[in-house]
């Protein structure tokens, strides 16, 4: 018994020497006695360090911060809350009142700022001396100029200055505020606010947010409105008319499936000279399976490229996307999954012994979209059509049904007359490299072989908008007609394949034109031609070209299609087929 005695008597002993804790709450260094102006922020954190009963810090413990609302007092902004913010300790134990700073009230004075958890409680004094910010001036940035949808080049600079002399009020609270309507900017950093808090620095600057300019050209203001200031310090921005804008698309790009790519294009003026700073939009122009777009938006460096990044499907498939800057655009073709084909987008013929017929093919990675421009057996214009098709193996012969379909007369269009019909036959075009290939068909029961190769039409230079390759048309109500536009540097070689008065099909030839509204509208001659049957054998000298009126192409969204041809006229939108 007395061994158990001694035994017990020791631990007693050893319980006594263990100290004893009760929770407490401890200012953070520096958030006790600190002090700011009037409508500025405090240069410390405002928070405490909570400790448990065995002394360790507490996790996870939710503090109650309070102090008086009338008087001097702490301004909480109003994402926050109110007065009585209740934060969560981390992992350290430590609660702040944390999100935009808690400014001092535009009232000098003492603040108390209680802080209370586990039963327990601490108080920090804050002291707001001095005078705040009542004027601000302007340090950067006064009088700016940029293109629509561009970034302004110098953000604004303002200072907030309590007019004693000029002295600069740090963490002073201002407003930045621009016009909601019209002309005006989006802030890069929230792009649907028309105005926002910032704090100025601890030597009073402060600096808007990167500006991009609307799409609306004019001037606007932007204001910076510091402390108690009644006006603030204005900026004259303004935003102009973007001029010739070209924009020259990189790739064709191939990449494996669930792989991520980046893609890019280079915006130039009409001059050829690269566009720093202006914003490119990305969206989906053409998709097969799908594909995904990761950011839709981008501003060039200075060499005038924008990128983006796409993220390919699981399954083998292509995708196109359309880059916009203003009124101009271009298409970025990406394929996944599967090899690149090689592109033979471009405007066929037969060479000048067989001057008279073409062949368009626009291309989206493995599809052809090909339309021949020939002649019926009494000489009139006529077309085939082929929408669709197969490759080889080697991707080096392609093969297609051939269509002639009916309609309805092009200058009084009705698309519920249209009639596809039965495939006529069939197309093999066999690829000898990029330039050369042999076309051989059976149409009507006629069957020939023709070597052609790429026509060359282009003439060099920067005029008008890039990218207008495409096979263009007037939306699914008046589906049935086409309009190919070839591009070759800056010349343009439009075909429209539509019909006649009896409904049998017709085209009309554009060959080349003049760039004008700024590069964004395409004018010329329209031609209609005849010759000799173009199944079987073809004679070239039978070729007659007339001249029966004019076109016009404006590339400004929405595009247009303008014609006047054989003592008809219209206007349509157009857009780029997805096929």
């Amino acid at each position: 018994m007395a061994a158990i005695a001694r035994v017990l008597a020791a631990v007693a002993l050893c319980a006594a020497a263990v100290p004893s804790f009760s929770a407490s709450l401890v200012p953070l260094p520096g958030a006790d006695g600190q002090v700011t102006r009037p409508v500025s922020a405090f240069p410390n954190p405002i928070g405490v360090t909570v400790f448990d009963d065995t002394g360790q810090p507490a996790v996870g413990v939710r503090v109650r911060f309070t102090t008086r609302t009338t008087g001097p007092t702490l301004v909480v902004p109003p994402e926050v809350g109110a007065n009585g913010f209740m934060p969560m300790t981390n992992a350290q134990g430590v609660a702040i009142l944390a999100g935009p700073p808690f400014t001092a009230s535009s009232e000098t004075g003492t603040i108390v700022v209680k802080a209370e958890a586990l039963g327990t409680s601490a108080e920090m004094t804050l002291r707001i001396e001095g005078t705040g910010a009542v004027m601000t001036d302007g340090v950067s940035g006064f009088v700016q100029t940029t293109p629509v949808n561009a970034a302004f080049p110098i953000a604004p600079v303002a200072r907030a200055m309590d007019g004693l002399g000029g002295n600069p009020v740090p963490r002073a609270r201002c407003g930045i505020s621009k016009s909601p309507v019209g002309a005006s900017g989006t802030f890069a950093s929230a792009p649907a606010a028309n105005g926002m808090t910032a704090y100025a620095d601890d030597n009073g600057f402060v600096t808007s947010p990167d500006l991009i300019a609307n799409g609306t050209p004019g001037e606007w203001q932007l204001t910076i409105n510091c402390g108690t200031t009644t006006s603030g310090q204005a900026f004259s921005l303004t935003n102009t008319s973007l001029g010739a804008v070209r924009i020259t698309p990189g790739g064709p790009y191939a990449i494996a499936t669930k792989a991520r790519k980046t893609v890019e294009v280079t915006v130039r003026d009409a001059a050829g000279a690269p566009i720093a700073g202006r914003a490119v939009q990305f969206e989906y122009s053409y998709l097969a399976t799908s594909g995904f777009l990761v950011s839709r938006s981008a501003v060039t460096d200075d060499r005038g490229v924008a990128r983006t990044d796409v993220i390919a499907d699981i399954e083998p498939g292509w995708l196109g996307i359309r880059a916009i800057v203003g009124d101009a655009s271009a298409i970025v073709h990406v394929s996944f999954g599967s090899p690149a084909f090689p592109r033979f987008q471009d405007m066929w013929w037969g060479g000048p012994v067989e001057n008279g017929w073409g062949l368009s093919i626009v291309q989206h990675f493995e599809k052809l979209f090909a339309v021949i421009y020939g002649y019926d057996n009494a000489g009139a214009p006529t077309w085939w059509v082929i929408p669709d098709g197969t490759w080889n193996e080697k991707r080096t012969v392609y093969t297609g049904a051939a269509y002639s379909p009916r309609g309805s007369a092009y200058y009084a269009y009705d698309a519920t007359r249209f009639r596809p019909g039965s495939s006529v036959g069939n197309v093999v075009i066999t690829f000898a490299g990029e330039r050369n290939a042999t076309l051989a068909y059976t149409i009507n029961g006629i069957s020939g072989t023709r070597p052609i190769t790429r026509q060359r039409f282009g003439v060099e230079g920067y005029e008008g908008v890039r990218g207008t390759t495409e096979m263009w048309w007037g939306g699914a109500s008046q589906d049935g007609w086409g309009l190919t536009v070839i591009q070759q540097e800056q010349t343009l070689f439009p075909v429209w394949f539509t019909y006649d008065a009896a409904g049998v099909p017709v085209w009309y030839i554009m060959p080349g034109g003049t760039w004008g509204d700024g590069g964004y509208e395409y004018t010329g001659r329209l031609f209609r031609t005849t010759s000799s049957s173009w199944l079987g054998g073809y004679n070239a000298a039978a070729l007659k070209t007339m001249d029966v009126g004019s076109f016009r192409i404006n590339f400004r969204s929405p595009v247009t299609f303008e014609y006047t041809a054989d003592g008809k006229n219209g206007t349509m939108p157009i857009s780029p087929l997805g096929f």
